[in-house]
């Protein structure tokens, strides 16, 4: 699992930003716009809160471009990167 923080990082030298993100891609909808997505030549960040985000972003590097995985609940308001009131 990638950082999403060290994920949307670019260099002003690295051209126009070609990078995507999509959440919910763990569904038969979510999915084909995110090979979509690849396969027109975007790099993607791909979001759910379950493990199998990795298998999907395995499956997703097939189709070209880069992809990297980010298990987190993006449905809240504390973000994937901050702790919840519930832990701790």
């Amino acid at each position: 699992m990638t950082p999403l923080r060290s994920v949307i990082r670019r260099s002003p030298d690295e051209g126009p930003q070609t990078t995507r993100c999509c959440d919910g891609c763990l569904d038969s909808i979510g999915y084909e716009l995110a090979k979509c997505c690849v396969a027109e030549g975007y790099d993607l960040v791909i979001a759910a809160d379950e493990p199998e985000i990795a298998q999907a972003a395995s499956e997703l590097r097939v189709f070209g471009g880069s992809v990297w995985d980010v298990e987190a609940d993006l449905a809240t308001r504390f973000g994937p990167n901050s702790e919840t009131p519930e832990s701790g």
